[in-house]
């Protein structure tokens, strides 16, 4: 979708075929749009690409057998038991409290961000990887409410600023070698997210590694 493509398009409710990669301020303004499906080739969401879709609801890429929100959830379900079955080889082995503590704790944040996924439908849950995201994409999209990103890029300031209705944020970032500062990235990134209740982020490595065969250390 090109620059500026659809830019005040006001009264664009949906796109009917999935879409490939967006430039900048594609949909800028375009109050009706609802609902956005992705294709499997969409590898970027440009700058401003849906700043003030005000009434844009679901973000979605066609999921695959690699990439789709079940399987996300399986992974942190198979988290949990891999750090349950770690955290008691720790206490009967060594019993080092450190370790045993440090583990407790990441078995609870592992457990609420399951039971919060484990409740996200298709039908209410933004879905999308392999993406990079430039700044103010999605700003003002205030109607987003439930996110699900897995290796995605955000690359720049402001990214979901002003989205108010937004509760859950997941993701599991990709980040380039030459970026060395990641904090920079999420400059701004969920300013004025008044509703937003739950927010995960993890490096996409750390995300994935617990669909191995064990739990590493």
């Amino acid at each position: 979708v090109c620059q500026s493509m659809f830019k005040d398009c006001y009264s664009l409710e949906e796109m009917k075929q999935p879409v490939g990669d967006i430039y900048d301020g594609a949909f800028y303004t375009c109050i009706s749009l609802k609902r956005i499906t992705l294709s499997t080739n969409c590898k970027r969401i440009g700058e401003s690409a849906f700043e003030n879709c005000s009434n844009l609801e679901i973000i979605k890429k066609e999921e695959t057998k690699e990439h789709n929100l079940r399987l996300s959830v399986n992974i942190y379900k198979e988290q949990i038991k891999r750090i349950k079955q770690y955290r008691k080889r720790i206490i009967e082995n060594s019993g080092n409290e450190e370790q045993v503590m440090d583990y407790k704790l990441k078995l609870e944040c592992s457990e609420k961000e399951y039971a919060i996924l484990s409740e996200l439908q298709s039908d209410n849950c933004s879905f999308i990887y392999q993406v990079d995201i430039s700044s103010k994409a999605f700003k003002g999209c205030a109607k987003l409410i439930n996110i699900h990103a897995d290796e995605v890029y955000i690359n720049g300031s402001e990214t979901f600023t002003n989205c108010e209705k937004m509760k859950t944020f997941f993701l599991a970032w990709s980040i380039p070698m030459k970026i060395h500062e990641p904090s920079v990235e999420f400059c701004k990134t969920f300013e004025n997210c008044v509703s937003l209740e739950f927010c995960s982020i993890t490096f996409h490595s750390e995300y994935r590694r617990y669909n191995r065969e064990h739990v590493e250390p």
